[in-house]
């Protein structure tokens, strides 16, 4: 599975792209991790990015998709999520859908 990472604004976003089918098409999984060396279980929200009804021809595709969606929950562009709460949401035990 492609995955791809990146550390932004203190959280780590994390997309992964599965294939699906046999006609070789993507869907995108996301995460967001709030970077803790001292706590365990990692405190992380899993979040179900918007996917076309056709999911993405590429894994790349998928995984743009992923990230630049987790960016925006981030900055507080996503409406249904609350970005001034996220890193109080996202504790050990605590998932977002």
């Amino acid at each position: 599975m492609p995955v791809r990472q990146e550390d932004y604004h203190g959280l780590i976003i994390r997309a992964g792209a599965f294939q699906v089918g046999h006609d070789g098409r993507f869907l995108p999984t996301l995460c967001i991790e709030r970077a803790a060396a001292n706590e365990l279980p990692s405190a992380t929200a899993l979040l179900d990015p918007p996917c076309p009804h056709e999911l993405f021809e590429t894994a790349d595709e998928a995984l743009d998709q992923a990230m630049s969606f987790g960016r925006a929950v981030i900055d507080g562009k996503v409406s249904a999520i609350d970005a001034a709460s996220l890193r109080e949401i996202i504790q050990p035990g605590n998932v977002l859908h």
